[in-house]
């Protein structure tokens, strides 16, 4: 009796495990789908961002412009970082997400269970080494490095303009 009951625990466990692995493969066509999909307007967001705010800066810092453009340019500001941020927060949510996979199962010392833990564990770590990772256009991963070098070109092209501009 005390075999079968074995016997039938481990089988829970595998398809339990099976259907893990399936969700998981599921979640990630999900992710390569969404991928695919927002791959051209991620591109336009990391790349029309910082041109967008470098025109709107300029604009904000002529003498000739009346105070409503300027307010009106501040808040066009805000709204375009805002907007860039999003992005680029979810696409490192996802990252990490996808990496505390691994790191789960790493800090679970799951090759010291049983075997039929091994098979599926093995394939899930696996996977785990590979990070979900949004893309915009191929050129770049949409994170918060991406932010931050998209607020870095920003500023670059403002000083260029507003250097050339002197």
């Amino acid at each position: 009796k005390s075999g079968n009951l074995k016997f039938k625990y481990e089988e829970s466990l595998r398809e339990a495990l099976k259907s893990s692995v399936q969700h998981h493969n599921v979640i990630l066509e999900a992710c390569k789908c969404a991928s695919t999909l927002l791959n051209l307007p991620l591109m336009t967001v990391m790349f029309g961002t910082a041109v967008l705010l470098c025109m709107s800066g300029f604009v904000m810092v002529e003498d000739s412009v009346p105070i409503i453009a300027n307010i009106i340019s501040l808040l066009f500001i805000g709204g375009e970082v805002i907007y860039a941020y999003l992005f680029c927060y979810y696409g490192e949510m996802i990252t990490a997400t996808s990496l505390e996979i691994g790191d789960e199962l790493y800090n679970d010392d799951w090759w010291e269970g049983r075997d039929v833990f091994r098979p599926y564990m093995a394939m899930i770590s696996l996977r785990s080494n590979r990070p979900i990772k949004l893309s915009a256009g191929g050129f770049t991963d949409v994170n918060n490095a991406a932010f931050s070098n998209i607020i870095s070109t920003s500023y670059s092209y403002f000083n260029l303009m507003f250097t050339s501009k002197s």
